[in-house]
């Protein structure tokens, strides 16, 4: 479901920034754009490890010195849930701007026989499709593979992957 998400977010994302902005403010644009979404996944990955120990403690679920119980993480995604309730908000206050180049609305075709003809949109796709589909069915596992194999902690977890987005962002910014 995440990834059908970030699929139709990243179809959409692009075309936006294109029509909402000028020329000179492009590269600006999309730069702040991926720099915010960068440090966006940071904030989540440290919420994300940080907040069930924070409402264990608060609360005072802790069962396990090792562990935090179901209960917590079923608040947290809970917390997660109004973030994301949140967030849309600013979806639903977007005008769309019409185009003076615009097809009316009752010529646009779309087939998807001819996008996947197209010679060049399977290129330019198909390899985005294996290694989206490869991370797709190997990554959700990770946390599952950091606890059986080093016995780490959501806490801990939540760090690993909160640097690996921090060099990520880094890297990008480069």
């Amino acid at each position: 479901v995440k990834g059908i998400g970030q699929a139709a977010f990243s179809v959409v994302q692009n075309p936006f920034i294109m029509n909402n902005s000028t020329d000179n403010e492009r590269i600006h644009v999309f730069s702040v754009n991926h720099a915010s979404t960068c440090m966006a996944s940071v904030i989540g990955s440290l919420l994300a490890g940080v907040m069930p120990a924070a409402i264990a403690f608060l609360i005072d679920f802790s069962g396990a010195a090792d562990g935090v119980e179901a209960k917590t993480l079923r608040i947290s995604l809970s917390v997660s849930i109004i973030f994301v309730v949140v967030s849309l908000i600013p979806v639903f206050m977007i005008k769309e701007k019409v185009s003076e180049n615009a097809i009316p609305s009752g010529k646009r075709t779309f087939s998807i026989k001819e996008v996947v003809k197209s010679k060049n949109i399977f290129a330019l796709t198909f390899h985005r499709l294996l290694i989206g589909m490869g991370a797709g069915f190997t990554l959700p596992f990770f946390n599952v593979f950091l606890t059986d194999s080093f016995n780490a902690s959501n806490e801990e977890i939540s760090m690993v992957t909160m640097g690996s987005r921090i060099v990520l962002t880094i890297a990008t910014l480069m």
